[in-house]
């Protein structure tokens, strides 16, 4: 009986649930019945294993255990695996007892404990449980599974550093690819959120051949983190492309989300499309109720990006009437540029005065240097861009403008600092798309000021 019970263990290293219940099936009418109901036991183990989708299967396979040895139901195991299928049904107060007492048994009965009040959202006490568990005395198949569930807990909880470095230890035992595709899935958003993004990027574009082998669903959050990764990385054609195929395949399972919506308008966004992402934004907020405010800032920039400000103004006024928005700060600095570009340059000086002191640098320095040109402030302005510059993400919107400011000013000063303009045009000219009316003039900057300098060296040589 042991030697079918490792062999079994054996088959599942490699998630062969096909042959595991084969080889059950084969030897179930040639044991006794106490050992039909050890192998019913056992069976009750992989449905478990295999998923909530047979939920049905693994309670009837509890019963018959039960009906072929009445003693088992007192046992932890048979209680635990009771619990752990109760446990994503709607009546979950038995499931929350049977977890209980599987803590009593041995560690695999411990580890599926952890899992259903996991399931239960009594997070702190699985944790409790997996962080005391001896990993070396789980079947090798349950192995990774503890990492997996584990690094979840961890990813739940925002605890990014150790969840990532348990889904690497998943990684380095599981063996089935549609399980590697997942844990690197997990482990992507993972590193995603850490924001190392490029380590992310590898990741998935790794995995990127395992698409054939996973389900409509996986394809999606493929492709809807893939787009975020490329999105926090400014590579907003790439963020498209995906976020596009995410949406395909959202609308294709019929279960549109925020999320989806919400990255399709920041990539519109990033690529300088603004009326387009206003209708992404706009179906971002009918989808949510929570992220409201953050949806009608967004809303409200794409407004300002479509040169209507009395329609920008209207939507960040209604973010700044949430107190808990937890990008005030950078609302009311929106909010002045917004007063900006209507011509109040009183009011928006005055906001964005208050938003830079309040920690919204980027924003209300872009609004307080624009109203400095308009004074012909020339120094002052530069400052705000300067801190702009040094400040803001490169390669990003506001970081470009304030390169292409920065070099502008100084030719307006009158080349007095060639080697600055060069660097600023030369910075900005990365960045700035040839067909943008900026290209052709930071060209012409970058020439003249090459000349200047080896003017001033040939006379520094004479």
């Amino acid at each position: 009986m042991q030697d079918t019970i490792n062999y079994i263990h054996q088959v599942m290293q490699e998630d062969r649930f096909d042959l595991a219940f084969q080889t059950l099936d084969q030897i179930y009418p040639k044991k006794s019945e106490q050992e039909r109901a050890q192998l019913a036991l056992l069976a009750a183990e992989l449905y478990a294993l295999h998923g909530p989708e047979l939920i049905d299967e693994g309670l009837g396979a509890l019963m018959s255990a039960a009906e072929l040895d009445e003693t088992l139901a007192e046992t932890p195991r048979f209680q635990v695996l009771r619990g752990f299928f109760l446990s994503y049904g709607e009546d979950t107060e038995d499931a929350s007892e049977d977890a209980l007492a599987g803590t009593q048994g041995d560690d695999t009965s411990r580890f599926f404990a952890a899992c259903t009040l996991m399931n239960l959202g009594e997070d702190q006490q699985a944790r409790d449980i997996l962080h005391v568990l001896a990993e070396d005395r789980l079947p090798e198949h349950l192995k990774w599974r503890f990492h997996a569930w584990y690094g979840k807990l961890l990813d739940q909880a925002g605890e990014f550093q150790p969840a990532g470095e348990e889904y690497r230890s998943a990684l380095r035992l599981v063996k089935v690819p549609w399980h590697q595709f997942v844990l690197s899935l997990d482990l992507s958003n993972v590193l995603l959120s850490q924001n190392e993004l490029s380590d992310a990027q590898k990741l998935l574009e790794f995995i990127e051949s395992y698409l054939d082998l996973v389900t409509p669903e996986q394809k999606l959050q493929y492709a809807y983190t893939l787009a975020q990764v490329h999105l926090n990385q400014s590579h907003y054609p790439d963020a498209l492309k995906w976020i596009e195929e995410a949406d395909r395949l959202e609308k294709e399972l019929g279960d549109p989300s925020y999320g989806v919506a919400l990255v399709f308008g920041q990539a519109l966004m990033g690529l300088g499309r603004p009326a387009e992402a206003l209708v992404h934004f706009k179906d971002a907020l009918n989808l949510t109720e929570t992220e409201a405010s953050y949806c009608l800032h967004e809303i409200g920039i794409a407004h300002l990006d479509s040169d209507q400000p009395l329609e920008a103004l209207e939507n960040l006024q209604q973010v700044l009437r949430d107190p808990d928005y937890a990008y005030l700060p950078e609302a009311q600095a929106d909010l002045a540029d917004a007063e900006y570009r209507m011509g109040r340059l009183t009011e928006a000086e005055t906001l964005a005065q208050d938003a830079l002191e309040q920690g919204a640098v980027v924003p209300a320095s872009l609004v307080l240097g624009n109203i400095a040109m308009d004074y012909y402030h020339l120094d002052e302005a530069l400052n705000h861009y300067q801190r702009v510059a040094d400040t803001a993400a490169e390669g990003g919107r506001e970081w470009l403008v304030s390169q292409q400011m920065m070099a502008d000013i100084l030719v307006q000063q009158g080349f007095a600092q060639p080697d600055h303009i060069l660097v600023h045009a030369e910075q900005a000219l990365k960045f700035t798309d040839p067909s943008d009316d900026w290209y052709l003039t930071l060209q012409g900057y970058v020439s003249r000021a090459k000349d200047v300098l080896q003017q001033a060296d040939q006379r520094t040589l004479n």
